[in-house]
């Protein structure tokens, strides 16, 4: 509600600028009409001042309408504030440490008696810290020790393949999107797995961005963790062994085309060797029919080497 009233003030006071700005120039251009050219000259000259006034006020009016946060539909609740909450959404809810007998309550505390982690729980067990997932650790012991009025705060730290305050999401995993940008990445499954569907289409789509997409994806996803949706991924990829296969799958790349290119290279050599032959026997086939023999043979090796080439 406050930032809609804020927006209300902003656009009250720019029409009120607009109105300060505008009523003494209406007023000169009433009484311009009834002097002479001189002045009607020196009004036109002004025109270009007044059109940039006119710009500034429907850029300053836009702007105070359209504030981030601000709704001038007059809702009561800021368009940031309907967004969910990230502490909100990963707060812990303590459980009841003993229930008396007979009790039929349940064990979960009511919603208002939530926490930011489970390490600001006193008395809870140690394999309930952190869902069991990560260990409680002191964050600011510096400024707690020397000011001893601070309290120090205590967060979880996750282990490995876990995320959030809670310790209650498993990350993706880097090695598994790793080997499917590898061996798959053209497809676009890498860009699937990490949770990026649309991109994951153009990629497919453009068949690995004709090669440069799959060949950057390798080197971004198997460099270090990246970020999937939330969280980043799992780091359980060993660097050693990204640097070892991606240099090994490029060795192996190279090879294969080497090899292709060189027996594409050898089938063009053989055919035109063979062509040489055959045109040379026809040369001898048609001169002994003639009964003309071959007495230039040098000369028709040369037009022969002309015609195809040195190989």
């Amino acid at each position: 509600r406050s930032s809609t009233q804020g927006a209300w003030a902003v656009t009250a006071l720019t029409l009120l600028s607009a109105l300060s700005t505008f009523g003494p120039e209406t007023q000169q251009r009433q009484q311009g009409t009834q002097q002479d050219k001189q002045q009607q000259h020196n009004k036109q000259q002004r025109t270009p001042r007044g059109f940039g006034r006119v710009a500034i006020l429907a850029v300053l009016a836009i702007s105070s309408v359209s504030l981030h946060g601000c709704n001038i539909a007059g809702h009561a609740t800021a368009e940031w504030q309907l967004k969910p909450s990230y502490l909100a959404n990963f707060q812990y809810v303590p459980t009841k440490l003993s229930v008396p007998s007979g009790d039929t309550e349940a064990w979960q505390l009511p919603l208002s008696q939530a926490v930011m982690n489970s390490c600001e729980v006193v008395g809870l067990k140690k394999d309930e810290e952190c869902s069991g997932n990560g260990v409680c650790r002191p964050w600011n012991m510096t400024t707690a020790a020397s000011n001893p009025r601070i309290p120090a705060l205590t967060f979880c730290q996750c282990y490995r393949d876990w995320a959030d305050p809670q310790c209650r999401t498993r990350r993706k995993s880097q090695a598994k999107a790793y080997w499917l940008s590898l061996f798959t990445g053209f497809l676009g499954l890498d860009r699937f797995y990490l949770g990026q569907f649309w991109t994951g289409i153009l990629k497919l789509g453009t068949v690995g961005g004709l090669g440069f997409w799959w060949l950057w994806d390798i080197v971004y996803i198997g460099s270090a963790p990246v970020y999937a949706n939330e969280f980043r991924l799992a780091a359980d990829l060993p660097h050693w062994l990204f640097v070892g296969s991606a240099t090994g799958a490029a060795i192996v790349a190279g090879v294969v085309l080497l090899n292709l290119g060189g027996s594409e290279l050898t089938r063009r050599r053989q055919r035109t060797l063979l062509m040489m032959e055959q045109e040379a026997e026809f040369f001898r086939t048609r001169s002994a029919a003639l009964g003309l023999g071959l007495k230039d043979k040098s000369s028709l090796n040369a037009n022969t080497m002309h015609a195809y080439g040195s190989f």
